[in-house]
């Protein structure tokens, strides 16, 4: 009788740390609220082409002018201090609207795979800078201060001419 009663609490306070447990993720999951992502004023910083990758790469050729992607992820602490801290400034802007067209490309998308693949992207953020004819003139990894960025961008060069002058 003694080792029945013993096996009977035991198993009820398994059942009542087990109904405990579930009762205390369904509740904290239920007080989860998915937050929108933070809208980043881009007035006066880089205008991003948002018409997705092929169309980029077109109007890049027709345009003749160097394609700038950035690949990022939205769990990237890094590219949202960028997204933040970088891309909005008008300095950024007045070096890359007039000259590039700018893409973002989210590293878990479709394109992110291809662009993953394509142009051996390992993390984010990761900056590519393309020809008009998709390829690969140069490359920038991990976080880019303001003069770092541009920088990059000031020393491209299409068909020998600078993209910057």
């Amino acid at each position: 009788m003694l080792i029945m009663k013993a096996i009977f609490v035991r198993t009820l306070v398994i059942w009542v740390v087990a109904v405990s447990f579930f009762t205390v993720i369904v509740t904290s999951c239920g007080n989860i609220s998915a937050k929108p992502p933070v809208k980043i004023d881009m007035k006066d910083g880089i205008h991003f082409f948002e018409g997705g990758l092929e169309k980029a790469v077109a109007l890049a050729g027709k345009e003749h002018k160097p394609l700038f992607i950035m690949v990022h992820a939205s769990w990237c602490a890094v590219c949202k201090r960028m997204k933040k801290e970088v891309l909005p400034q008008k300095q950024a802007g007045d070096v890359f609207n007039d000259r590039f067209i700018s893409l973002m490309v989210d590293y878990d998308s479709t394109e992110g795979v291809i662009i993953r693949s394509q142009y051996e992207v390992k993390g984010t953020p990761t900056f590519l800078f393309l020809g008009p004819d998709g390829k690969l003139i140069n490359r920038a990894e991990g976080y880019q201060g303001i003069s770092s960025l541009t920088g990059f961008a000031k020393n491209i060069q299409v068909d020998g001419k600078p993209v910057c002058n």
